[in-house]
């Protein structure tokens, strides 16, 4: 059971880091490359959730 909390939590915390890049890289604070680091994926995956409207 722990496991699965722990999984969700990590899933959790990864959501939020992609979604604050994006959002910070909607504004023009930052590049595609530094929000793909700041979310620590590949610019392209970056790319890929950025636009596909997953991530608002």
């Amino acid at each position: 059971m722990c496991e699965i909390i722990e999984k969700y939590k990590a899933e959790g915390r990864i959501e939020g880091l992609l979604k604050m890049a994006v959002s910070l890289w909607k504004k023009g604070k930052l590049t595609e490359q530094e929000a793909a680091d700041e979310a620590g994926i590949s610019l392209e995956e970056f790319k890929k959730a950025a636009t596909s409207g997953i991530v608002v």
